[in-house]
């Protein structure tokens, strides 16, 4: 005779292999039947034949990344091919959807090509040796206090290089946990790149991810895809681009 350890398992909004023990309740063995499950449902025992007193495990197992989104209430019959015994095993599941998406942002949204030489080099030069102050800056003002950031385009700030990386902000939401973020970008000339993103502020179901983008040698556009996969293996993509342009003249 053919028995189940239990008739209906819940394996809940996270579970997804759970196990049944299959008895010999009789004196005599008995082959196991399993009914048709859908293609995102395994129920398997770990043998066809149970011999008396034996107990065999019966796996089930759920692909959340393939199943459908809500609740999932499965009824399968587990029977005995030979002999009697057997019951109906019921098994439910609570299924998310996939990740959401909030947000993707790149900081700077332009940036210029790698190489830039750095630029006002010779005009702080000409500054600090007494030569003619720069267009905007006073050759008489007295310099900003250590810390200070001066707002005119004075010889400091023309001295920075325009930016030739930008970072990327990906944003998302999920109740079950996000397993990683990737960003696949197309640069200017073809070339692929794939990185990880990492974490950084995680509040509730809610996360944030950076990533850096270094512009090539090329001017062009870089596209990219920000991809989430969560801890069930449900994936969202988001689409993106940023321009990346000559050096400054």
């Amino acid at each position: 005779m053919l028995g189940l350890s239990a008739t209906s398992v819940d394996l809940g909004a996270v579970d997804s292999v759970w196990r049944v023990d299959l008895r010999g309740d009789g004196t005599a063995p008995v082959d196991v039947a399993v009914g048709s499950t859908p293609s995102w449902l395994a129920v398997v025992p770990n043998q066809r034949r149970v011999d008396p007193g034996v107990k065999v495990p019966l796996v089930i197992t759920l692909d959340r990344a393939a199943a459908p989104e809500g609740t999932v209430d499965v009824t399968v019959p587990v029977t005995a091919r030979t002999g009697v015994g057997g019951a109906d095993l019921r098994i439910t599941a609570k299924v998310d959807g996939s990740p959401r998406i909030v947000s993707v942002t790149a900081a700077p949204a332009r940036i210029v090509r790698s190489g830039c030489p750095a630029t006002g080099g010779a005009s702080q030069s000409a500054a600090s040796s007494g030569g003619t102050a720069p267009r905007g800056v006073s050759a008489g003002a007295p310099a900003p206090p250590p810390g200070a950031t001066a707002t005119s385009a004075g010889a400091g700030a023309a001295a920075a290089p325009a930016a030739s990386q930008t970072t990327v902000t990906v944003t998302t939401d999920d109740a079950v946990g996000i397993f990683a973020v990737q960003l696949a970008a197309t640069l200017p000339g073809g070339r692929s790149q794939t990185l990880a993103m990492n974490l950084g502020a995680a509040t509730g179901d809610r996360s944030t991810w950076t990533g850096q983008l270094t512009a090539p040698s090329q001017t062009g556009t870089i596209t990219y895809t920000a991809a989430v996969t969560d801890l069930n293996g449900k994936r969202a993509q988001y689409p993106g681009s940023l321009p990346v342009l000559p050096c400054p003249s």
